[in-house]
């Protein structure tokens, strides 16, 4: 015995389906449009914040000569101890390793390690030894850059 499905069935079916899709179709586009026309600044404003970070850069400061060619002033360069606040996972740890070689109180070195900055300088112009324990502690979050110095 055959089994036919009439056809006012089948169209039943097929406009329901259509229906559906065609629902989900204009909410996308719906949704698109209210991302696109009525959010779009806001988003874009909130991307570009995301994305571009301000940075300064120290120039190298020129050398100073007597009249007689002699160098009365030059450049030498010091590392400086920094830190990228949202890199950082364990704060109180890093606060533990850093304090006694930077020689900073922890409240202090906690407070600057919490800021909602992209960098935060923890130290400028250190020596040479306390740059190279703050390398051989390989903390995440951690690092060192070069500046210039008279």
């Amino acid at each position: 015995m055959e089994t036919r499905v009439s056809y006012t069935l089948v169209r039943k079916r097929l406009l329901i389906s259509l229906a559906v899709f065609a629902f989900f179709m204009i909410y996308l586009v719906g949704r698109l449009a209210w991302v696109q026309f009525v959010q779009g600044d806001e988003l874009r404003d909130k991307a570009l914040a995301q994305w571009n970070r301000g940075l300064t850069v120290q120039a190298q400061r020129g050398s100073i000569y007597s009249r007689n060619g002699a160098l009365l002033a030059g450049s030498a360069t010091a590392e400086s101890i920094i830190a990228i606040p949202s890199e950082i996972k364990d704060v109180e740890a890093t606060v533990q390793a850093l304090a006694p070689i930077l020689d900073m109180k922890e409240d202090v070195l906690r407070e600057r390690l919490q800021r909602n900055q992209f960098e935060v300088f923890l130290k400028r112009k250190v020596d040479d030894k306390v740059a190279a324990a703050v390398k051989a502690l390989k903390l995440r979050g951690i690092r060192t850059t070069i500046e210039s110095k008279r």
